[in-house]
């Protein structure tokens, strides 16, 4: 596996939006119509966490693993593939948590996990790029810096 699953994470990437669009459409349609088996909120928190998760942040990670690799940048190509795949992996089932319960503790499980994945992968990522001449390398740094830290706001919100 040399190439990242370039052509693979950008079909999931679309399914990934698809899905977050029809959550989207039925968090608006319960508020027209009675859907009983359908909790608002829980419909809500699985929407936000799925688009940020499974189809932005997922995205992000496919094209920085992407660009180092058209820098020739000497990466282990299949372990981050392995990283995206368990962390997409991750957030479906996050998506099927926070649908059936809301903030419980499958839930919550799940988002620590993606969390910890999320911080495995920045620290691969930051080893990689460490000895690179990459110009882009600060840019990418201070992204996933930005990325650790609103980890925190994700857990807090947890908490709260």
């Amino acid at each position: 596996m040399q190439i990242i699953l370039k052509n693979k994470f950008v079909q999931i990437g679309i399914f990934n939006l698809l899905i977050v669009s029809i959550l989207g459409v039925a968090m608006r349609m319960k508020i027209l119509f009675e859907i009983p088996f359908i909790d608002q909120k829980n419909l809500q928190l699985a929407h936000s966490n799925f688009a940020f998760s499974a189809w932005i942040s997922f995205a992000l990670m496919s094209l920085l693993v992407h660009a180092i690799q058209k820098e020739n940048i000497k990466v282990n190509i299949s372990l981050f593939n392995k990283i995206i795949v368990t962390y997409l992996i991750c957030n479906y089932f996050l998506l099927c948590a926070f649908l059936i319960q809301g903030y419980g503790i499958f839930s919550i499980s799940l988002l620590l996990l993606s969390h910890i994945i999320t911080v495995i992968f920045s620290i691969y990522f930051f080893k990689s790029i460490q000895g690179s001449s990459f110009n882009a390398k600060r840019w990418f740094f201070s992204s996933l810096v930005f990325n650790l830290l609103s980890l925190l706001g994700s857990g807090y919100l947890a908490y709260m």
